[in-house]
C-alpha cells in the first residue's frame, strides 16, 4: 500500500510528474545519501543529474530527506492536470505563499511534469515577492512558464505543457491566496 513505501524510492525514482518530487523542489528539501565513501547531503535543486537519474552514486543510499518547515500560516495549493483521475499528471503546479500586512514576503512556486525534472519558476517567485496578491499580477507573472523548455511525448506537446505550466502556476497561486474560491474552474456543477 502506498502508506508504507518510503519517500527516498519516489524521489530517486524521480519521475518529472510525481507529486513527490515536485513538493521536494518546492520545498527546497535536502536529501541526504551515504555510502563507502561517507555521507554527504545533496539540495534538492541539484539531486536530478538527469531523466530519471538521481545525483547518487550506484552504491549510495538515501537515508534521510529534510524538508524546511515554512512559517505557520503559510498557503499552499498543489493542481495538476491528468488525463483521467488517478493518472501521473501531465503538468502539475505547486505553490506556496508567506503573505504578511497583505504583501507577498515570500513565494515558491514549482511546475512538475513539464520538463525532465521539477523546474522551480524563480522568475516567477521574484515577480510576486513584495507584491500584493491579486489574479493580474499572478496571470502576468505566469506567462514566463511558457517559456520553459518542454518535453514531447504521446501525452502533450512541448507548446501544450508550456501552456498548462503558464495556467496551472496561475491558478495555484490563486488558490494559495485564497483569491480562486469563485472562480469558474474551481466550481462545482
Amino acid at each position: 500500500p502506498r502508506n508504507r513505501g518510503t519517500i527516498g524510492g519516489p524521489l530517486c525514482h524521480l519521475d518529472p510528474a510525481a507529486e513527490l518530487v515536485s513538493v521536494a523542489a518546492a520545498h527546497d528539501a535536502t536529501v541526504t545519501v551515504e555510502g563507502p565513501n561517507g555521507r554527504r547531503e545533496i539540495e534538492f535543486k541539484d539531486f536530478p543529474a538527469g531523466y530519471l537519474t538521481p545525483a547518487i552514486e550506484l552504491n549510495e543510499l538515501v537515508t534521510a530527506v529534510r524538508f524546511p518547515l515554512w512559517p505557520a500560516g503559510h498557503k499552499a495549493a498543489f493542481i495538476e492536470f491528468a488525463r483521467r483521475h488517478g493518472d501521473f499528471a501531465i503538468v502539475s503546479a505547486a505553490a506556496l505563499l508567506e503573505i504578511t500586512g497583505g504583501t507577498i514576503a515570500r513565494a515558491s512556486v514549482t511546475i512538475g511534469g513539464v520538463a525532465v525534472a521539477p523546474v522551480r519558476a524563480s522568475e516567477v517567485e521574484q515577480a510576486i515577492v513584495g507584491q500584493a496578491p491579486s489574479g493580474a499580477l499572478f496571470a502576468k507573472a505566469c506567462e514566463w512558464c511558457r517559456s520553459i523548455e518542454a518535453l514531447a511525448d504521446i501525452h502533450a506537446t512541448a507548446d501544450y505543457r508550456q501552456h498548462l505550466a503558464a495556467v496551472l502556476s496561475r491558478r495555484a497561486l490563486e488558490k494559495a491566496a485564497g483569491l480562486a474560491d469563485n472562480a469558474p474552474w474551481n466550481r462545482k456543477h
